[in-house]
């Protein structure tokens, strides 16, 4: 549902019973969980959603739905169903999620109303969401991709979180809008699945446009052994944890230093036993994997994207969308003029993206595009 209500700024969108309101505990939900030793305690995600809104407005509805104000709770959670003997603080589990923070001066039947961003108890205060409620901000979006529309949701929030940033007195010196925006991406709903700020290795030929445009721009390489290193320690914890099989730190720690590119040297009995049968499986594809990389007339280069969408089978991005911010010329909260900027791709970034996953599927997340409201 369209979240139309804004409070204590342009960004800030009042939390109501439809606002698609999502919050995600920052700090591990410890819930005792039964075993067959006794009870364990385990940490757990815990997260909450605003169509579970109780105790909230009755006279006051905020697009056409109760509102969310001080005392009100997201009357359910998830992610601790296993903690079925309760949180080590709480001794609850999968219970409400109630307001921290709220508006001091914008209030609804007499309680403060709760916002975009608002701080919140977890699992009846076992945990805590230092990072705040996240929803649809009033991003001017008009486009049909989903991801894109919850991307400049993210965007508009933290571009407006920077601008408030300068109007403060005194006014925050440095705003760091890459890490807010890790931080929301993460949480919305409608990027989970995507990477955040993933590392990946792109492999170009010599001379290609993306090789020239990246050498020109001073990029380093990336060393062959560095690649077989980062290769490597995926795989064995890969297949550990797909298996099960318990995989010696310390032999993967000598494998990795041992193993030569496309040389399978683990040829012995007591190689593989160190590492079980599926750790030898992850060690032959990474053997597959390192031709691509130790091919002569080939330079890899590491893309590290705001977001992408990867190939679970490959663990290669096929699409990715950056975020480029900007800010107006401003006054900032101490009467100081500040002059405006606008970010855009770095040098031979923007080719190596184009030449990873296709032109057609890199998308830069920015204001001419998501058209975020302004005060």
């Amino acid at each position: 549902m369209p979240v139309t209500i804004k409070v204590n700024g342009v960004m800030n969108t009042l939390v109501h019973k439809g606002s698609n309101g999502v919050s995600v505990a920052t700090i591990p939900d410890v819930c005792k969980t039964p075993s067959p030793g006794g009870p364990v305690p385990i940490p757990y995600p815990n997260i909450s959603q605003s169509a579970t809104l109780a105790k909230g407005t009755t006279t006051i509805k905020a697009d056409g739905m109760m509102a969310a104000n001080k005392g009100s709770e997201f009357a359910l959670s998830n992610g601790d169903n296993p903690g079925t003997l309760g949180g080590v603080k709480s001794s609850t589990f999968m219970k409400e999620s109630t307001w921290i923070t709220y508006s001091f001066d914008v209030k609804l039947q007499g309680k403060g109303a709760a916002r975009l961003t608002d701080k919140k108890f977890q699992n009846h205060g076992n945990t805590v969401d230092l990072a705040g409620e996240l929803q649809a901000g009033l991003s001017g979006y008009s486009g049909s991709d989903p991801t894109m529309k919850a991307a400049c949701e993210v965007f508009c929030t933290v571009r407006q979180e920077g601008i408030d940033a300068k109007n403060k007195k005194p006014p925050t010196k440095r705003f760091d809008y890459s890490q807010r925006a890790a931080e929301l991406s993460k949480k919305h709903p409608g990027l989970s699945g995507l990477s955040v700020e993933g590392k990946f290795l792109h492999a170009t030929k010599l001379g290609s446009l993306a090789d020239n445009a990246a050498r020109l721009a001073g990029k380093p390489t990336v060393a062959l052994s560095a690649i077989k290193t980062r290769l490597m320690k995926t795989a064995l914890a890969r297949a550990a944890q797909q298996t099960g099989e318990k995989i010696a730190k310390t032999a993967g720690r000598r494998l990795i230093t041992k193993f030569i590119p496309v040389v399978n040297v683990l040829s012995t009995a007591w190689d593989i036993y160190e590492i079980g049968s599926a750790g030898y499986q992850a060690l032959k594809e990474v053997d597959q994997l390192l031709q691509t990389y130790s091919q002569p007339g080939v330079n890899t280069y590491e893309i590290r994207p705001d977001l992408a969408k990867v190939d679970p089978t490959t663990g290669k991005p096929t699409e990715i969308y950056d975020y480029k911010f900007d800010r107006d010329p401003m006054i900032d909260g101490d009467g100081q003029k500040l002059s405006g900027y606008k970010d855009d791709w770095q040098k031979g970034q923007k080719e190596l993206y184009d030449e990873a996953v296709g032109r057609d599927k890199v998308k830069k997340v920015d204001n001419e595009r998501c058209k975020c409201k302004s005060k």
